[in-house]
C-alpha cells in the first residue's frame, strides 16, 4: 500500500463512471442468490415539442427498486400535469423491472410538494441542506 495513489477527478469521463458502477454491480451481485436482484438499467424519459426537449427524468435500476435522479420540466410546461405523466411512465417502466419502490429526493425550493400529491411519502430530511433549505427523501410503494 506504500504506492498507493489518489486522484481526483473532476468531471469524471463516462467510461470511468461505468467501470466503478461495474465494479460495484459485480461485487453486490456475487452477494446476491435471487439473479432477479441483479438486474440494472439506467433510464431516461423525454418529452419533446417540435423536436425540442421541454422535459426529462433520469433513474437508475437496481435491486428491484427505482431511483429517481432528476426529473426536470421547462418552465413553460410547469402546472399542467406533465410531471405527473413523467412518474406515471417511470412507474411503468418500474413495473416492466419488477420494482417494489421509487425512491429519490428534492430540495425545499423544488417540489417536495409535488412529488408528496403523487403519493410519495418522506423518509428523511437532511435539515438546512443547503443552507436555508431542507432536502427530503422520499419513497413510493409499488404494488407489483
Amino acid at each position: 500500500m506504500s504506492n498507493l495513489e489518489f486522484e481526483n477527478i473532476q468531471d469524471p469521463s463516462a467510461s470511468l463512471q461505468e467501470f466503478l458502477w461495474s465494479q460495484l454491480q459485480e461485487f453486490s451481485n456475487s452477494k446476491l442468490n435471487n439473479p432477479d436482484l441483479q438486474k440494472t438499467a439506467s433510464i431516461s424519459i423525454v418529452a419533446k415539442e417540435n423536436g425540442e426537449i421541454v422535459g426529462g427524468l433520469l433513474a437508475i435500476i437496481y435491486f428491484q427498486g427505482m431511483n429517481l435522479q432528476c426529473l426536470w420540466v421547462h418552465e413553460k410546461y410547469r402546472r399542467k400535469k406533465i410531471g405527473m405523466l413523467f412518474l406515471e411512465k417511470a412507474e411503468e417502466e418500474a413495473r416492466k423491472f419488477n420494482c417494489s419502490v421509487i425512491y429519490g429526493h428534492t430540495f425545499g425550493f423544488q417540489a417536495p410538494g409535488f412529488y408528496l400529491k403523487a403519493g410519495y411519502q418522506v423518509f428523511g430530511i437532511i435539515e438546512d441542506f443547503p443552507k436555508g433549505f431542507n432536502c427530503h427523501f422520499l419513497k413510493k410503494s409499488l404494488d407489483t
